[in-house]
């Protein structure tokens, strides 16, 4: 009999989650009309383990204040999606400033999130995991206190 079965820590922390994230994005690795901009707080330390593997500038993604994006490719990192919402916000912004492409890039999110930023027409997204059920962004990244795991075994 399975029961409560919880999927918790797919990365040890958010430094881990960046690095696997990077290995998603290396198409843009070593291309000068790319940046990576970060959501704040913790999209910060996932978007330095991208912006360091593919050699790219890197800032923190402050609506009133970013580097300047016309005509590149935007690859805006967060720590993972649960409703969207920031990131929806995010790419709205980014979007005014004329860029080339939009890529939306997180290690987890959850499914439906995700799918539904691939409708946007000038955006590409990579939601490297989309566990279920997906219960927060930080069970995934090794940040929070882990509830108890079920686990099941064969006999």
């Amino acid at each position: 009999m399975v029961t409560n079965i919880f999927v918790t820590n797919i990365f040890r922390d958010r430094k881990d989650a960046g690095q696997y994230l990077a290995r998603r994005l290396t198409k843009y690795r070593n291309r000068d009309d790319v940046v990576v901009l970060a959501l704040p707080r913790d999209g910060v330390p996932v978007a330095y383990e991208v912006a360091k593997a593919l050699n790219a500038p890197l800032d923190i993604f402050v609506v009133s204040n970013a580097l300047d994006v016309t005509g590149k490719t935007v690859i805006i990192v967060d720590d993972g999606m649960a409703t969207g919402s920031t990131m929806q916000a995010a790419v709205t912004a980014v979007r005014k400033k004329k860029p080339r492409k939009i890529v939306i890039a997180v290690p987890v999110g959850e499914r439906e999130v995700c799918n539904s930023f691939k409708q946007e027409a000038d955006t590409d997204i990579i939601c490297a995991m989309m566990p279920q059920p997906f219960n927060a962004v930080d069970t995934f990244t090794g940040t929070s206190p882990q509830p108890q795991t079920s686990r099941c075994s064969s006999s």
